[in-house]
């Protein structure tokens, strides 16, 4: 995935659901000491660990579409 398709999947999520928005997104990694993840700056919560096939995060639409801007 690129940014013009996280801007633009920000948006749509934004559009749809108002200001509290939030996109999931699925990251390499393991769940660690943490229950978050950040991408571009903005703290996203880890609500499920695919067991080696990464996370699922999900991030606040708005400050991710504020981030890239």
């Amino acid at each position: 995935m690129n940014v013009d398709e996280l801007k633009r999947i920000c948006q749509e999520q934004i559009d749809l659901s108002g200001e509290n928005a939030s996109v999931t997104l699925k990251q390499p990694g393991k769940w660690g000491k943490t229950n978050y993840r950040k991408l571009l700056g903005v703290k996203g919560e880890i609500v499920q660990d695919n067991f080696g096939d990464g996370l699922v995060v999900i991030y606040p639409a708005k400050e991710l579409l504020g981030a890239m801007k």
